[in-house]
């Protein structure tokens, strides 16, 4: 997880161009400036909040994510009041500094020139931009869940399995909504995603057969050591 928090905000630092804002500090006579800060801030809540929808099971839009953040207290959960404290700003700058410390020991050791590390951060940075793309085409806030279909919908869950029944009535509502909400996200990134496909050529190599290939592969089992292949004579 700090990995890949630290590549995200890496990928941020260097999308913040042309800035003209005040440095709040330096490392090594390296500044940070506050448009960095600001950048690489909400690029971690943007992870934060994925990391807490998919914990959650259920989509939660920006502006409540960011309010939850600012008065923890309205979550009920102790658990997540101390989460979502240590969401806040204060709470992430520090942090972000020993990120950026890490992340200029790691190119001075040597450590970014690896092939297959830099074969790691070449998948991450494409797996965010993908995502990050496909969650700026379509939000949450946009897709409305009619009244009338929440209702049937707890009224299915209710009659489905009795333990839902103890739950309130207006509380299971929302849960239904949420849950609705949610399948209708899925479907329009789906539907987005067909879309962009349509558009792109994919061809493929006639002289090698990927299915063939992965067809092909062995699974060993853990400790099992690769035997050598033994030469035709």
């Amino acid at each position: 997880m700090k990995k890949v928090l630290l590549l995200v905000l890496c990928l941020l630092a260097l999308m913040c161009q042309s800035d003209t804002s005040p440095w709040i500090w330096k490392i090594e006579g390296k500044p940070t400036t506050l448009k960095q800060f600001e950048a690489a801030y909400e690029g971690y809540l943007t992870l934060m909040r994925e990391q807490f929808q998919m914990m959650t099971g259920r989509s939660v839009p920006h502006e409540e994510f960011i309010d939850y953040i600012a008065n923890p207290e309205k979550l009920g959960n102790p658990q997540l009041q101390q989460l979502f404290r240590g969401l806040q700003k204060k709470n992430f700058a520090d942090q972000y500094k020993i990120m950026l410390i890490l992340n200029q020991e790691a190119a001075r050791s040597g450590f970014l020139k690896r092939e297959d590390i830099r074969a790691r951060i070449d998948y991450m940075q494409k797996y965010f931009v993908a995502n990050m793309f496909l969650m700026e085409k379509v939000k949450p806030a946009d897709i409305q869940i009619d009244e009338n279909e929440a209702v049937q919908r707890w009224e299915k869950v209710r009659a489905q399995d009795p333990r839902y029944r103890t739950i309130p009535y207006e509380q299971g509502l929302e849960l239904a909504k949420q849950d609705l909400q949610g399948q209708k996200l899925k479907l329009k990134q789906e539907e987005i995603i067909s879309q962009i496909r349509e558009q792109y050529k994919v061809e493929p190599n006639e002289n090698f057969s990927l299915a063939e290939y992965l067809k092909g592969e062995k699974k060993e089992e853990p400790g099992q050591e690769k035997k050598p292949t033994e030469e035709k004579k």
